[in-house]
């Protein structure tokens, strides 16, 4: 999977965006179960 550096810049913020998202969707759902 070759790609240029500015696209791997992109895919990198997406990344850590969703990873962002999914850490506060899972604590909320911990507060939910609690």
């Amino acid at each position: 999977m070759a790609s240029s550096g500015k696209k791997t810049g992109e895919e990198e913020k997406l990344r850590l965006r969703s990873l962002k998202i999914r850490m506060i969707g899972s604590s909320h759902f911990q507060n939910d179960v609690q």
